[in-house]
């Protein structure tokens, strides 16, 4: 009885160079096994799709790093200098890459809630009429260095269930404060309010009246 020929295969490689290279190594296990490659896909009797599983959460890790090293670069004089004089809100503020290059409207309503600043709050009442920084502005840059940190550690915070670099999934969504949390108790210590939220130039806006001033 003649045995049956081996199907012939044919490879696609989508995503990071990793994804090319676990191709390579799949390709040449299967021609020392004797299977025959096609070269196009419709002369496969398989086509074996290869993609890179940890792009996206990459791209967050690589996003969230520069944003670090930006954010590092700030302080609270160039943050309210930038602010100075703008009507506009302190989330509208924050979010306008000119004046805090990527950070992203989780980290945000995050930074805002540690900081205890409103969202609402307009954006020149950081600064002094000079453009010196006060109170508020020192808190502002600590509490975005501090969630930029803790969400680095924590892995990310992609609402999706995706993985880091290193196959491990992402918490810092867990530890949200007021993102993605309307109708819950506050976790700011001793506060007791209920986590809002409300749409601010076309992106959700996470909140506790309560607490931010």
């Amino acid at each position: 009885m003649q045995e049956a020929a081996a199907p012939r295969i044919s490879f696609v490689s989508l995503g990071c160079p990793k994804a090319l290279v676990d191709s390579e190594r799949i390709i040449t296990r299967l021609r020392a096994e004797g299977y025959e490659l096609a070269r196009k896909h419709d002369g496969a009797d398989v086509v074996i799709v290869n993609t890179c599983g940890f792009l996206d959460s990459a791209k967050q890790e690589a996003a969230l790093l520069t944003a670090k090293r930006k954010i590092a670069e700030v302080d609270a004089a160039m943050l309210a200098a930038a602010c100075t004089g703008k009507k506009t809100s302190l989330k509208a503020a924050l979010s306008d890459q000119r004046v805090v290059a990527g950070l992203g409207n989780i980290y945000v309503c995050e930074a805002l809630h540690r900081a205890l600043l409103s969202p609402k709050r307009i954006a020149s009442t950081i600064a002094s009429k000079s453009g010196a920084p006060n109170e508020r502005a020192e808190r502002l840059v600590g509490s975005i260095k501090a969630v930029l940190n803790d969400a680095i550690e924590a892995g990310g915070s992609s609402l999706r269930d995706h993985r880091q670099t290193n196959g491990e999934l992402g918490y810092f969504q867990h530890s949200f404060q007021v993102y993605d949390r309307e109708g819950e108790t506050c976790k700011t210590p001793g506060c007791g309010g209920i986590v809002r939220r409300f749409t601010q130039n076309g992106r959700s806006t996470f909140w506790c009246p309560k607490c931010q001033k």
